[in-house]
């Protein structure tokens, strides 16, 4: 009976050791394989990258398009063969290509557009330029003769001003020192002016004084649409002005305008002392 139960654990014993042994059979086996397969695809994969780096038969200018945009693969290329610029159309496929021409197309119709308008604005600005500077060239114009009527007139008050005081005076010998240079008969005919201008000034003034005491910009307004109905009868207002009101409403007139109405009074000035 003992002998049986130790026959029994032998055979036991046995038969684990065979399927042990089965095991490690089969895992060894599978080792093998593996390592067999890993062997073989790096033998493939030595002699691929051998053959594409050394471009073997043209095998990597085939190979390029489809291994150039993938960044491992792309590392068998040889140097030679990446490409410099990655837009280039020879390294792209042909959907890459029509893609991007349709970006380029798009981005040139932009581009058009954008120069099309800065095109019209540099033609605007230029014209608004050339107006500026015709406006600008006429109102330094208008500023000169206005500063030469000006001088003038500043120069023909003085004299009104000595021909005044000389008359209030009654000094004939200042009178005759003045024109000393002028023949007698001037010198009655431009004292007898003098006489009948005043009293024609005494009446303009009168006319005058209701738009010396408004505000300079209403009549400046008033005296430019009389000024275009009846030039004397605004001149003659203008006339009467004293110099402060006349030079605030002249400020606020069209300068084309009051370059007239200045002119005008000048003139009246001048004539008022020659000899008709």
């Amino acid at each position: 009976m003992a002998d049986k139960a130790i026959l029994n654990k032998q055979t036991s014993a046995s038969n684990e050791l065979n399927r042990g042994k089965k095991h490690g059979a089969f895992l060894h086996s599978v080792i093998v394989v593996l390592i067999a397969i890993l062997v073989v695809l790096l033998i493939f994969f030595g002699v691929f990258y051998f053959a594409v780096k050394n471009n073997v038969n043209g095998l990597a200018d085939t190979l390029q398009p489809y291994l150039v945009n993938r960044p491992l693969l792309r590392l068998v290329l040889p140097e030679k063969a990446l490409p410099q610029d990655p837009d280039d159309p020879k390294y792209l496929s042909e959907k890459e290509i029509i893609k991007k021409y349709d970006e380029y197309r798009s981005k040139v119709q932009e581009l058009n557009m954008e120069l099309e308008a800065a095109n019209n604005t540099i033609s605007e600005l230029r014209k608004e330029m050339e107006n500026y500077a015709d406006i600008e060239e006429k109102i330094q114009e208008n500023k000169m003769l206005l500063e030469s009527i000006t001088q003038e007139n500043s120069r023909l008050e003085e004299n009104i001003q000595m021909f005044s005081e000389l008359l209030a005076k009654g000094d004939t010998e200042g009178f005759k020192e003045y024109f000393r240079k002028i023949d007698k008969a001037t010198a009655e005919a431009i004292y007898e002016k003098i006489l009948i201008e005043d009293g024609k000034l005494e009446d303009k003034k009168q006319l005058a004084k209701s738009f010396e005491e408004m505000v300079p910009r209403s009549a400046a307004g008033i005296l430019t649409e009389m000024y275009n109905k009846d030039k004397e009868k605004a001149a003659d207002i203008f006339e009467g002005m004293d110099n402060g009101p006349r030079a605030l409403i002249l400020q606020e007139m069209d300068t084309n305008i009051a370059a007239e109405i200045t002119l005008m009074l000048s003139d009246r000035k001048l004539g008022r002392y020659s000899i008709d």
